[in-house]
């Protein structure tokens, strides 16, 4: 099975991430990490599978280096 659209990196799973995704690996899981910011693009890359972008809402926001 492939969740093709998860968000292992955000924050409320700091406390606990290496536990959720060994739940998920013991699951038999295979799941694509992604960002929708300049900043969780950079975290999901971390992951095996990744899709990286940035959200419509936070495009204004995104400078030259950004898009580097």
């Amino acid at each position: 099975m492939i969740d093709s659209h998860a968000h292992v990196a955000a924050e409320q799973f700091d406390e606990d991430r290496d536990r959720v995704i060994a739940r998920i690996k013991e699951a038999g899981i295979v799941w694509i990490e992604v960002g929708t910011t300049v900043e969780e693009s950079r975290k999901a890359l971390e992951f095996p599978h990744a899709s990286v972008g940035v959200h419509p809402y936070d495009v204004a926001g995104i400078s030259e280096e950004d898009w580097q």
